[in-house]
């Protein structure tokens, strides 16, 4: 008990107010005790008062590790104690947050790990580029029979690439060496060299004896695969396919190399039964190649953009035409669907307008040939000559005046095939100019055939048969009995003259009026 100060009234010890007058002991006893520094040291303090630089009446640490200053209004309060299990928590909390920030770039692609089945470190691919080649581990074949390394090649994913080698102490097609080693990481597409043994003893069996009967081992390089089958299979061989290769001369499903290899004379002989190892190609690597579409009438700039993007140089010359507006093609070589390796070339000839050269003579027997001159933005042919030599028979090179032309592209002298202009809106047509054959000079002119006789037909279904000079080289007018409204105007050849040198008939231009 305790009494009051202020009014006497006795009152607990453990309280802090008087409840009669109100006073406030907590305060006065704070007013009554001295403010001291954690870091004085009272004349009268002792040693015990501490522990390891804490005080124990206060819970402060001292300057000097074993002296503080003593309060024995304060309650104490040990010093908290660091708890391992907190840090290890924090640490593991780091790592859960790094492996689910990696997990989610993993999932979106923007990671790649590739780990090798042996944890070898050296085969440990860590990528950022989602393009990365996706990689095999080679497996270990040495010492396997060939049928058996074949197959744990092939289930790798990789190309397995046979070589034969003489071996005398070694049973035959066993692999004795492989190249890259075991257990190497390589690119998805990439191949197995495997050195296979051909033993002495049976290279030596290959003359008749009394245990081993030989056959005859024909060549089939250059056939199916088939075909190549079946022939081995007559002559008591097996052929069996040890891979499939890409090449630039083999068709795709033909036979590239055979082991043994055959042929004609008694030399090429094998056991009886024996196995032939066959490659067969795949046909050329299309991913290296770029196939060409129709881009006449396109833009140039937009054609060249695109051409050049896919890895094909592209250069093109300008020449007049009244069909196409300026800046778009009128010709390519190569033509549609034409395959070009990368790096190859791509020549247009591109419109740069009207030609005021190329128009109806002003002399001609029909004053129509200078009146609302129709103009179609289409044309097509039955057939083409296919490109040679560097030049394209298309049938747009009739459209334009250079040293082009058209040419039909089918065995004979090509009566009945036809070029046709047309558009989507009627055209009146009074007429046609056409130069005839491929009037480049007087040589190239007689070499090939040429018209004498030429039909036209309409798109309402009439026609028009007429002569045409087939031995001049000049612009010829042909002027129709009235003028027709149409969408379409068909050139056919009706009959021929025969070239010097070849049945190939040619226009060189057209020029409806």
């Amino acid at each position: 008990m305790k009494n009051c100060p202020k009014c006497g009234r006795v009152v607990g010890d453990n309280e802090n107010f008087c409840p009669t007058c109100g006073y406030d002991f907590l305060a006065s006893a704070k007013a009554a005790t001295p403010h001291r520094s954690p870091y004085d040291i009272p004349e009268d303090l002792g040693k015990n008062d501490f522990k390891d630089g804490y005080s124990v009446v206060t819970g402060t640490r001292s300057k000097a590790q074993g002296y503080g200053s003593r309060n024995n209004n304060v309650n104490y309060n040990p010093p908290e104690k660091k708890n391992g299990w907190s840090i290890f928590g924090k640490f593991m909390g780091v790592l859960i947050v790094l492996a689910v920030i990696f997990a989610a770039l993993h999932a979106m692609g923007l990671v790649n790990i590739v780990f090798d089945d042996d944890n070898n470190s050296d085969n440990n691919v860590v990528s950022t580029d989602n393009s990365v080649t996706e990689q095999k581990t080679v497996p270990d074949v040495v010492g396997f029979k060939l049928d058996v390394a074949q197959e744990k090649i092939r289930e790798a994913g990789l190309t397995c690439v046979i070589e034969y080698r003489e071996v005398n102490d070694i049973a035959e097609n066993t692999v004795v060496e492989q190249d890259p080693e075991p257990y190497t990481v390589i690119s998805n597409d990439g191949s197995v060299k495997i050195i296979v043994s051909k033993s002495a003893e049976v290279q030596a069996s290959s003359s008749p004896n009394d245990n081993v009967k030989t056959v005859h081992v024909p060549n089939v390089v250059g056939l199916k695969l088939d075909e190549g089958t079946k022939k081995l299979k007559d002559n008591s061989l097996t052929a069996y396919v040890s891979g499939y290769e890409y090449s630039e001369t083999t068709a795709e499903g033909y036979i590239m190399s055979q082991n043994p290899s055959g042929g004609s004379s008694d030399e090429y002989t094998a056991a009886e039964g024996s196995t032939v190892y066959l490659i067969v190609s795949k046909g050329k690597d299309m991913s290296q190649y770029v196939k060409l579409d129709d881009y006449t009438g396109r833009d140039i700039s937009d054609v060249k953009k695109l051409l050049e993007e896919e890895g094909l140089t592209v250069d093109y010359t300008y020449s007049y035409n009244d069909y196409y507006p300026k800046d778009t093609i009128v010709s390519q070589n190569p033509g549609k669907e034409t395959y070009l390796s990368k790096g190859n070339r791509v020549s247009f000839s591109v419109s740069s307008g009207k030609n005021s050269i190329a128009q109806p003579s002003e002399n001609s027997s029909s004053n129509n040939t200078n009146k609302n001159k129709p103009v179609f933005s289409y044309v097509k042919a039955s057939s083409e000559l296919k490109p040679q030599y560097g030049y394209n028979y298309y049938a747009s090179n009739a459209l334009h005046a250079d040293n082009t032309c058209w040419c039909e592209g089918v065995s004979g002298n090509g009566e009945g095939e036809y070029i046709m202009l047309y558009d989507d809106k009627v055209q009146t047509v009074h007429g046609c100019q056409i130069k005839n054959g491929y009037t480049y000079d007087s040589t190239v002119f007689k070499k090939n055939s040429r018209m004498s006789k030429v039909t036209f037909e309409f798109s309402n279904g009439d026609t028009y048969t007429t002569n045409i000079d087939p031995d001049s080289r000049d612009l010829q007018t042909i002027e129709f009995p009235k003028a027709v409204d149409t969408k379409s105007l068909k050139i056919i050849i009706t009959e021929v003259k025969q070239g010097d040198s070849y049945e190939d008939t040619c226009i060189t231009l057209i020029m409806p009026y």
